[in-house]
């Protein structure tokens, strides 16, 4: 399956950048991002997100998200070897998505037995009610492990098939080598104001939404995937002023005269403020997005689309920048993440 110049040209744009509220109180950044390409940019590729919750409740949340992104990493490169044909009949749920929280708990365990936590810190933790479910990995306790509490967002590149993977808010927008944005995932009904879901929260794998597509000429993969932590969907008025950033970054990398990598180049360059000014204007959250970047489907929108586009509308503008338009509030602050206790299953 697939065709040369589509496992050979990816790059990877990721930035994160503290929230204008959370710069205000002094608190630190709790979104994490990590990812895997090679020099080449040839697949497999794999770029994750995670949102720690903050607040009193989550008070090492920063740390949850980053065992997060490893740990996602590390079962999405265990899953190299395995084709399309292997995985389309794997249980997703059941197998990847629980391995990740394995993983996830596991390193948890290991963080808290290598920085035991402080008396300040256990005066922090909930006095526990009921049982909690039993967890992989030999973990109970809810309450203990809610300090850690994260969300998840993981996109997995492989030669024969894409997956997408994700735990809690946050958003997943893909725009297709026609310029037509789309989210690959359905929406989640339990994630509402500050409810979401969490790798906490017992059975979390049970609450992943996943996608996974194969790759072949009828399921080319987009032009654009963009991986982003809810403070920066939440800095725009509407959902659709969010969905056509999408549209803008993939246009101003076919702006660049010089061609589509001087293109992501200067979206790389400038990334990090645009996020800095969406959350001053918008969320006050903290804000981490990555952007992958399909070399082969961005030059077919360029020359299918975007050129003819152009020539449609003589003298158009050309800008440096996307198009962003960011909702302004007087006092962006940012109420923290509560995980949801609604009924755990695959939505």
């Amino acid at each position: 399956m697939g065709n040369a110049v589509d496992k050979k040209y990816w790059r990877i744009i990721a930035s994160s950048v503290e929230g204008a509220s959370h710069k205000r109180t002094g608190t630190p950044n709790q979104d994490r991002i990590l990812f895997f390409i090679d020099d080449q940019g040839t697949l497999p590729v794999i770029l994750a997100v995670a949102d720690g919750h903050g607040g009193k409740t989550y008070f090492r949340s920063g740390k949850g998200a980053e065992l997060a992104v490893e740990a996602s990493l590390e079962i999405c490169k265990s899953l190299e070897n395995i084709s399309w044909d292997l995985i389309k009949n794997k249980k997703i749920i059941d197998v990847i998505c629980r391995d990740i929280v394995q993983k996830w708990l596991e390193k948890v365990h290991s963080d808290i037995e290598k920085n035991p936590f402080t008396d300040d810190e256990k005066s922090l933790i909930p006095i526990k009610k009921e049982p909690g479910s039993k967890r992989p990995g030999g973990l109970h306790n809810y309450d203990t492990i809610a300090a850690y509490g994260s969300t998840l967002i993981t996109v997995f590149l492989h030669e024969t098939y894409t997956l997408y993977l994700q735990l809690g808010d946050g958003d997943i927008l893909i725009v297709e080598k026609d310029g037509v944005p789309d989210k690959p995932l359905p929406e989640d009904k339990r994630l509402f104001g500050n409810e979401t879901t969490s790798l906490c929260l017992p059975e979390a794998w049970s609450d992943f939404r996943f996608r996974l597509i194969p790759f072949d000429p009828t399921n080319t993969r987009p032009a654009l995937i963009i991986l982003s932590t809810d403070g920066y969907a939440n800095s725009f008025s509407s959902d659709l002023e969010f969905e056509k950033v999408g549209i803008d970054l993939l246009e101003t990398i076919c702006d660049h005269q010089e061609g589509i990598q001087k293109g992501i180049d200067a979206i790389e360059d400038n990334l990090e403020l645009w996020l800095t000014v969406a959350s001053e204007k918008g969320s006050g959250d903290d804000i981490t997005v990555g952007i992958l970047c399909n070399i082969c489907q961005i030059k077919h929108y360029l020359d299918e689309n975007y050129r003819i586009k152009k020539e449609k509308i003589p003298g158009t503008a050309e800008s440096p920048v996307p198009d962003i338009q960011v909702q302004e509030r007087s006092e962006p602050e940012k109420q923290e993440d509560n995980p949801s206790q609604a009924p755990s299953g695959q939505v």
